[in-house]
Order: structure tokens, then C-alpha cells, then sequence
């Protein structure tokens, strides 16, 4: 589902107009229309706010992988980003190459003179391996996926069992472990 047709369902559930919309979050009536007809996507800061007035956390309002609850008091997305840049020891640099940009727009971002697209911030929340609620600011605990994004084998694991039913999670797991209790391959302390 796009996020302008999420949009509509979650306004249709609250019963909320477009105008409404607008009032509740100090948005013009034309950006909010934007964002309804699919023209544009809302930013971090108008993300947070359309979340607040729907009373929805940004995950629910971008259908993202985590499903997290938003506080109160958010901080804002350059303030969670450095954040995590200095609490793993990384300089703007080493942080640039990780999230695939360069050191100018991570300074922009911790100085707060620019924010990224959601769909930007939701690429870098999967590559810091934190919820999008948390990395926007919205979110005291970082919620980190299960998943060591070093692992892209164990990252794929997850993903598909994910993208399962129930019964083909069942599947998944049962020859899972016809793996293993076969012994062939098993990880071995020479592993």
C-alpha cells in the first residue's frame, strides 16, 4: 500500500478530512492534498506530526517492518542520528559511507538544517539497525532489529521467514531443524 492510500485509510478511521488534517498539524491544506493524491511524500518533521494528529506511531503511518509506539517529547531526527554516529565511535565520515552519502549532508542532518525523506530515514533505520520511530525521534529505546546486518545470510533468514504464513513458517522451521539433527550441517567447534 502506497503511503498516500495508508494516509486515507488512517484519516478514514480517525473520520478526519483533509482540512483536518491540516489544522491538527499546522500543514497547508495543499501539501496535505499532495500528500492524499500521491504528488508528494511528507518529510520527517511533517511525518512526526501527521503520526501525532492520527494518534498513530511512523511506523503504523508508513507500514514499516517495526511496530513501535511514539512518546511524547520526540527529538528530532539530526539529534537521534548523531546520537548513534558518536555512541558507536564513528566520525562523519565512517557514518557517510555506511548510509551511502556524504559527510556535508550527515553535517546537515546532526545540525538540523536539513531532513531527510521517510523513505530516506527508513533506508538509514535498517542500516543503523534501529526502528524508524526511534531514528526520526519519536521513540526513547532503539527497538534494534534481531537481525546482525553484518550477517546478510542470517539478514535473509529473517526476512523470508517474515515474508511467510504461518504455515510456511512451520515448513521453514521444521527443515530447519531436519538440518541440524542430521548432523551433516551442523556448526562444529572447528567452525
Amino acid at each position: 500500500m502506497s503511503f498516500s492510500q495508508n494516509l486515507k485509510r488512517l484519516m478514514g478511521m480517525k473520520d478526519m478530512k483533509a482540512v483536518d488534517l491540516a489544522r491538527a498539524t499546522g500543514l497547508s491544506e495543499a501539501a496535505v492534498s499532495d500528500y492524499l493524491n500521491g504528488k508528494k511524500e511528507p518529510r520527517g518533521r511533517q511525518s512526526v506530526s501527521i503520526a501525532r494528529a492520527l494518534n498513530v506511531s511512523l511506523d503504523v503511518l508508513w507500514e514499516t517492518e517495526f511496530a513501535q509506539t511514539t512518546e511524547n517529547e520526540p527529538r528530532t531526527f539530526g539529534d537521534r542520528l548523531k546520537e548513534i554516529r558518536t555512541s558507536r565511535g564513528l566520525s562523519q565520515d565512517d557514518l557517510a559511507d555506511l548510509l551511502g552519502t556524504s559527510k556535508q549532508v550527515i553535517s546537515r542532518y546532526e545540525t538540523n538544517q536539513r531532513t531527510p525523506k521517510i523513505t530516506v530515514a527508513a533506508e538509514y533505520a535498517e542500516k543503523l539497525n534501529v526502528s524508524l520511530t526511534y531514528l526520526m525521534g519519536a521513540d526513547e529505546t532503539p527497538k534494534q532489529k534481531i537481525v546482525d546486518p553484518s550477517d546478510p545470510q542470517k539478514e535473509a533468514l529473517i526476512r523470508n521467514y517474515e515474508a511467510l504464513n504461518a504455515e510456511g513458517r512451520k515448513k521453514l522451521v521444521d527443515y530447519s531443524d531436519d538440518l541440524v539433527s542430521s548432523g551433516r550441517y551442523k556448526l562444529t567447534d572447528i567452525d
